[in-house]
């Protein structure tokens, strides 16, 4: 009778053993690819984060047309102190392109500081 459990138990675990390791070896590489995806995962969402930061500290910086100084105005890269008394001069905007429309700036200037100014109701 212990023969025969001892023989039974022989065979279960010669049986379970190519299954056993073949679960264990396909675990880890599902496991790397998981992490490996995971790691991925995170760098997007990482660098997903790091732009959402930068966009947010590049829209604090742009310049209010609408309530910026005429010094904050001079400080952009083509805007002199004559241009700037003219934005404050023209106020309020509605949208920053009013500086096309009402001939306050060219276009070529326009292009160099739309991405620094913003025109806040």
């Amino acid at each position: 009778m212990v023969k025969r459990v001892c023989v039974a138990m022989a065979v279960v675990m010669l049986c379970a053993a190519p299954l056993a390791m073949a679960a264990t070896t396909a675990k880890p590489a599902a496991g790397a690819a998981k992490t490996a995806d995971a790691a991925k995962s995170t760098a997007k969402s990482t660098a997903s984060t790091a732009e959402k930061g930068t966009s947010a500290k590049a829209a604090a910086m742009k310049v209010d047309i609408n309530t910026a100084s005429s010094d904050e105005l001079a400080k952009l890269p083509v805007i002199g102190d004559a241009i700037a008394a003219k934005i404050v001069a023209g106020r309020p905007y509605k949208t920053k392109r009013d500086l096309l429309t009402k001939k306050i700036l060219t276009t070529k200037q326009y292009a160099k500081i739309s991405g620094s100014i913003i025109a806040k109701q």
